[in-house]
């Protein structure tokens, strides 16, 4: 398997073994990963590039790095997010070129 997929029944519709108990639009499959700095290789695929972050954190850890494309709304999805242990976790965030504003989150907010 090279990439993600998600198998379709007789009649074309995501296949699932969901009972009536239970909500599950589809089932995914996805090839064993490759690691690359602390991330799945397939995160770096179309263009996004490791941006390194851990050196930069001055909030007490553990903590989450969000990365949100700049001029967005505050309730906008971030287009990143790692968590962070310690000051030696150090997994890159996966970015595609351009601006974006980075927000750094420990546990007291």
């Amino acid at each position: 398997m090279r990439g993600s997929v998600v198998l379709l029944d007789a009649q074309g519709q995501p296949f699932s073994t969901a009972d009536k108990y239970m909500s599950v639009d589809a089932y995914v499959y996805h090839p064993p990963s490759s690691y690359m700095q602390g991330r799945p290789d397939w995160l770096f695929a179309e263009g996004r590039q490791p941006v390194a972050v851990a050196s930069k954190i001055k909030v007490p850890y553990p903590c989450q790095v969000l990365a949100y494309v700049a001029g967005e709304p505050a309730d906008a999805v971030p287009v990143d997010v790692i968590e962070l242990a310690d000051k030696a976790d150090a997994p890159a965030l996966a970015l595609a070129p351009g601006r974006y504003r980075v927000v750094v989150r420990s546990r007291g907010g």
